[in-house]
């Protein structure tokens, strides 16, 4: 509910954003609060992770969520439509695939720097940095071998991956 009132303030831009692998989201989320760990922020954070023993990811959790989120995500678009709220889309992906270059990711964010009404002039953003924040290889907590370490993990992917939701490991 929290989120719909700070989305539907009037006289503001919204940047909506999303991933389009719902299902990666929803295990890594999981996995985080298994971990008690959001973000890398501290040098010990990828050790701990690594050396993390996971539990099962609870099944029912998951379909609840995939259900959930598509649902909620058509109505919070609806209702930006209706309210006449100006918005955009970000999806995750087009700023942390490893496959996109500096450019490609400088470009994503100069485009939503443009959105949001400020200067986009490289001069006045630090590319160091937006590099740091954005780089996959020392931001990404979950990898390929991070989701095999939870037991239940091929279940998951066997019973919710697909086209619509995602995949762990396609």
């Amino acid at each position: 509910d929290l989120n719909r009132v700070l989305l539907l303030r009037p006289d503001h831009r919204v940047v909506l954003l999303n991933r389009r692998n719902i299902l990666r989201r929803i295990v890594s989320n999981q996995m985080s609060m298994q971990t008690r760990l959001w973000s890398l922020r501290q040098e010990g954070d990828r050790d701990s992770i690594s050396d993390f023993e996971f539990q099962e990811i609870n099944k029912k959790a998951v379909k609840w969520q995939l259900r959930r989120e598509r649902k909620l995500i058509k109505s919070y678009r609806r209702d930006l439509t209706r309210y006449k709220i100006v918005f955009v889309d970000l999806w995750y992906e087009d700023l942390f695939d490893p496959a996109l270059t500096a450019e490609d990711r400088h470009q994503a964010i100069g485009r939503i720097v443009d959105f949001m009404g400020r200067d986009t002039d490289p001069e006045a953003m630090d590319l160091d940095e937006v590099n740091r924040l954005l780089d996959p290889s020392s931001t990404k907590m979950n990898t390929t071998d991070t989701y095999l370490r939870v037991p239940n993990i091929h279940e998951i992917e066997k019973r919710f991956g697909s086209n619509k939701t995602g995949w762990l490991f396609k």
